[in-house]
């Protein structure tokens, strides 16, 4: 034998390929462009978040009326709802591409397993509605707002269990509109909305508010930091993340996911000079008695 030869490192060697090879043939691993395809997902739905609010913005610049912002926020809205089901399947069903690698010996184009994988994911998904799907969702919730301040300036937006109907499917903001319109009950109205500008910390109106980027509840700003500080035994410590204090919701949040909502600050203004307008007309009322 030649100096310099090893014969146990090339045995290696040769173990090496064949079990690379063996790993390359065999669809329950994934080949690396298939990994890279998934690890880029997340980044694709991001992009695509994106991309529709600067959408958003070009239709806030270029709409000729009313109904044809609201024909196009419409179509905006079913590609949100498409990446919002992209961004679960992701989170949620991290094997679904291997399941579909199950099916196919040899995978030439990723994206096509991963279509598979999301027909799959949908059917079984297909028994949620989309109150259950979307209605809890913080990007789904900011666009619809949007587009309802859009739409219609500083009217008031109905809370959120409103926007589906009795089926929990979306409406849209037209629809959303004419149900505020059709309402005649006054004081539900006033009800309704004072319930939904309470902190649901301070159980009173919101001041200072921010809303959550992670999950779709607004806080009064002291009141959900004061979470954050814990009395044990006469001292504070300060805490890096809390739970989501509102019942039903696991989110977990940091002081960074917490973003002034100045939207939701003119709407508390509005209710009280309401408030106020309203006393002043019930006195004078009095007074011509």
């Amino acid at each position: 034998m030649g100096a310099g030869y090893d014969s146990d490192k090339e045995m290696e060697d040769i173990a090496s390929a064949s079990q690379d090879q063996q790993i390359d043939d065999t669809p329950l691993f994934l080949r690396e462009e298939e990994q890279q395809t998934i690890k880029n997902l997340p980044r694709f739905v991001s992009n695509g978040v994106s991309r529709i609010k600067d959408l958003m913005k070009y239709l806030e610049d270029t709409a000729a009326s009313r109904a044809e912002f609201g024909m196009s926020a419409d179509v905006l809205e079913l590609n949100l709802k498409t990446l919002i089901d992209i961004e679960v399947l992701v989170n949620s069903e991290p094997h679904a591409i291997d399941r579909a690698l199950l099916r196919n010996n040899q995978v030439e184009d990723p994206a096509s397993v991963f279509l598979d994988a999301m027909e799959e994911f949908a059917g079984r998904n297909s028994a949620k509605n989309d109150k259950q799907k979307y209605s809890g969702n913080t990007n789904y919730v900011n666009f619809k707002r949007r587009a309802w301040e859009n739409m219609y300036g500083d009217e008031d937006m109905p809370p959120v269990e409103d926007w589906f109907d009795a089926h929990g499917a979306s409406k849209t903001i037209a629809e959303i509109h004419e149900l505020e319109e059709d309402d005649g009950d006054n004081d539900l109205i006033v009800a309704q909305e004072k319930r939904s500008l309470k902190c649901p910390v301070s159980l009173a109106l919101f001041v200072n508010p921010v809303t959550s980027d992670v999950c779709p509840h607004t806080f009064s700003k002291d009141a959900i930091f004061s979470l954050f500080v814990e009395n044990s035994r006469g001292r504070q410590r300060y805490l890096d993340s809390i739970e989501c204090p509102v019942a039903g919701c696991d989110k977990i949040l940091i002081k960074a996911n917490l973003i002034e909502n100045p939207t939701i600050a003119r709407q508390v203004e509005r209710y009280i000079e309401k408030q106020h307008q309203q006393d002043e007309a019930d006195f004078d009322e009095l007074e011509d008695e």
